[in-house]
């Protein structure tokens, strides 16, 4: 106990924080038995959540693996209107890309090819899903999707 974090955050919004001393959150985590099976539940998603990012980094191309993430921010985060779904949040490409282990140049390129087959538009920090199916198809491996979304992308 005690190890230096692993990881850091930034806000891309106006926050208010609150700190917690870790002697003061231990003390807490030992009188309230709720919260300790919270923070285990919390754990275990993250834990699961990790897992299917290795096996996606494995197995997964890397436009799958941007389908894939889209769709999900869309299931967490999206709004349907007229032209699809669009993913409200509001991230750069770098982000996105960061999400599905991709740099922001593939990203980029990968998105673009979408903006051109109609699958997706993008502007400032927005992404609309206009095709879920063939987004779907990619990003769940299905047969002929992946060849039309990465052809033209290797220049």
């Amino acid at each position: 106990m005690g190890l230096p974090r692993t990881a850091d955050a930034t806000a891309i919004d106006r926050v208010e924080l609150m700190v917690l001393r870790r002697a003061e959150f231990l003390e807490l985590v030992r009188r309230e038995n709720e919260l300790s099976l919270h923070l285990l539940q919390l754990t275990c998603r993250r834990l699961r959540w990790l897992s299917d990012m290795v096996e996606d980094a494995t197995f997964l191309s890397a436009p799958a693996r941007l389908a894939k993430r889209l769709l999900h921010l869309a299931e967490q985060n999206g709004e349907r209107n007229d032209d699809g779904i669009r993913i409200n949040l509001r991230l750069s490409q770098r982000a996105i890309g960061e999400l599905a282990g991709l740099s922001r140049e593939t990203t980029n390129k990968h998105l673009r090819n979408w903006l051109r087959l109609g699958w997706i538009s993008l502007k400032r920090e927005t992404v609309v899903l206009r095709a879920l199916q063939p987004l779907q198809d990619l990003a769940n491996s299905g047969e002929g999707a992946s060849d039309v979304a990465t052809e033209n992308t290797t220049s």
